[in-house]
């Protein structure tokens, strides 16, 4: 294998682009299993920009590397660039997730009091 598509596998996985394809792929599953209307190209922007970033914040903070883990070494050795991308990352979810919820806020707007419980309970009870 090359030296660079070794690097382009790695910044996929490390880069965990892979998550972020795999939760959009988990979405559109979700939907036609359900028999639901497919979401438009801006949900599924937000699902797969969200995966990245979630779990590339699980790994910016690992120990400094070792010779036996090469996913830490990779973060160590790209650590510049992977802070720059979070940044670029949570710029665009914010921005996104704006613009996502101007398009859906009148049916927001009509959900019952029993879905903004729904809404809200969720989230709670993953904080606590």
């Amino acid at each position: 294998m090359s030296t660079l598509s070794s690097k382009w596998i790695k910044a996929i996985f490390f880069g965990n682009y892979f998550y972020g394809i795999c939760a959009v792929g988990l979405s559109i599953e979700a939907s036609l299993q359900q028999e639901f209307p497919l979401n438009n190209i801006l949900y599924y922007s937000l699902v797969f920009l969200s995966a990245v970033f979630y779990y590339t914040l699980a790994y910016m903070g690992e120990p400094p590397p070792n010779a036996a883990n090469s996913r830490s070494a990779w973060y160590s050795l790209h650590k510049k660039i992977i802070k720059q991308r979070q940044i670029l990352l949570a710029v665009l979810i914010v921005v996104l997730g704006l613009v996502f919820l101007r398009q859906i806020w009148s049916h927001l707007l009509q959900a019952s009091g029993f879905s903004w419980f729904l809404l809200f309970i969720f989230p709670g009870a993953s904080a606590g």
